[in-house]
Order: structure tokens, then sequence, then C-alpha cells
């Protein structure tokens, strides 16, 4: 017996909340494809009107009676959203256990702005450090002070 799209589904972590330490392990409990609010809250007029961020973990699983092996899996949203101001992010964290604040602050390393330089660094950069050294083409601009 083959395994089938209906034998695929979207289970729950330990903690669906916007707190730190939102996500956990998986548990065995289905997220019902069609129930409102399964996953995520109904969206408050104020968190509306000046935007929020809800993270929700949730994994992928095969529920089936048989042993067939499950090879090749991919997750893509097809549907557009029905709201325009609201926006999805699908990402993996490679971790069983990872809560919100690790999450958050994978999705945040992607998204802090900074200047496109047309500089190159020199030598190896260690935390702590108070200055770095740099090298650039004549005539390019140079970065302001206070630019990130």
């Amino acid at each position: 017996m083959a395994i089938t799209n209906d034998d695929v589904k979207l289970f729950e972590s330990q903690r669906l909340r916007d707190e730190e330490d939102g996500g956990g392990r998986v548990t065995g409990t289905e997220v019902i494809d069609g129930n409102v609010n399964s996953l995520f809250q109904d969206i408050s007029r104020f968190d509306r009107t000046i935007g929020d961020v809800a993270l929700r973990k949730a994994f992928i699983g095969i529920s089936t009676n048989n042993n067939d092996i499950y090879l090749g899996s991919h997750l893509i949203l097809t549907v557009p959203l029905k709201d325009q101001n609201v926006s999805v992010l699908l990402f993996n964290t490679d971790s069983q256990t990872d809560e919100r604040l690790e999450a958050r602050d994978r999705i945040e390393s992607y998204v802090v702005p900074g200047i496109k330089a047309s500089w190159e660094l020199v030598g190896d950069q260690l935390e702590g450090q108070r200055a770095i050294v740099g090298y650039q083409r004549e005539g390019l601009a140079v970065p302001e002070i206070c630019e990130v």
C-alpha cells in the first residue's frame, strides 16, 4: 500500500504560543486542515494597525499503518492569502527542540538592514574587537559614520 497525500499530516509543537519558550518537540496532535485558529489566533485590530509577528512551530509527518518509505518530501504554499496585509514565511531550523527565541533570531539574521559595501575586509574579524581594516577602489563611496 503506497503513501498517499492523505497520509501526510501537520502536527503541533508542544507550545503553540508567542512566548520565548513557544515551540518545542512534536506532539501527536494533528492540525486539522480547514479548522479556523487551529495554528494561529485571530489578528486583533491593534495588531492589524501597528503590525505583529506570530511564530508557530509545526511538524510535517506521515501517519499510516504501513511501512512504506517516504522519499522526496517538500513543502510549498500554492494558494495566495486572502488578506493582503498578512504574509507567511516557511523555514526549517533543522532542530527538533528549538523554541521561538531561536527561530526569531534566525529570521532576524536575514532582515537586519545594512549598507551595500564596495569594500573588502582584511584579515579575521574577532568577537569584541573595536576596529576593522578594509580596502576598496579609489573613487567609490566611503561608508558614512553610524552606518551599520
